[in-house]
């Protein structure tokens, strides 16, 4: 599955390439460098001639301009990570079945932690695929919801029992 979302976002994402990395490294942080401001040397002022000043200070400018260049895009950058972000979990979510999606919203951490963020999302999905809690006391969930649902829950005709298991 990973593998399919790095492609999916890699071909269809504008710049998918910077959501890609992060989903393989597993880090929520931006795999993008801040530009560094460059700077002429100037060793001593008072023994330069104006020519040499005006060419430090043409040099300067020309550092000054690249830098600006350089924070607009990383400031562009950024903004389409964040969005991409979002349309990754939305990817990731869309793919997982009704009652994967149900046991990662009722997890504790979901509005806080999980929910637009795909790199918590598919660490939730991990824990979920291999959670031993409901393989060792399953006789205890069944009994415990089959419980829930008589006291007086009754299921809709057009409800489906995904939707019943959230009201619960």
């Amino acid at each position: 599955m990973k593998d399919h979302i790095i492609l999916k976002t890699q071909k269809d994402f504008k710049d998918g390439n910077d959501i890609a990395t992060a989903i393989v490294e597993g880090k929520e942080d931006a795999p993008i460098s801040k530009p560094t401001r460059l700077y002429v040397r100037c060793t001593d002022v008072n023994s330069k001639t104006d020519v040499e000043k005006m060419n430090m200070e043409v040099k300067q400018q020309g550092y000054d301009i690249e830098y600006t260049e350089e924070l607009r895009e990383y400031n562009e950058r950024k903004k389409l990570y964040s969005s991409n972000m979002v349309k990754a979990y939305a990817l990731i979510f869309s793919l997982c079945i009704k009652t994967m999606q149900s046991r990662i919203e009722e997890m504790s951490n979901f509005e806080k932690e999980i929910k637009n963020n795909p790199i918590k999302l598919l660490e939730a999905i991990k824990e979920k695929m291999h959670d031993p809690s409901r393989v060792k006391h399953e006789y205890a969930t069944l009994t415990e919801s089959i419980a829930r649902v008589l006291v007086g829950t009754k299921q809709e005709f057009d409800e489906d029992l995904v939707s019943l298991h959230k009201e619960i």
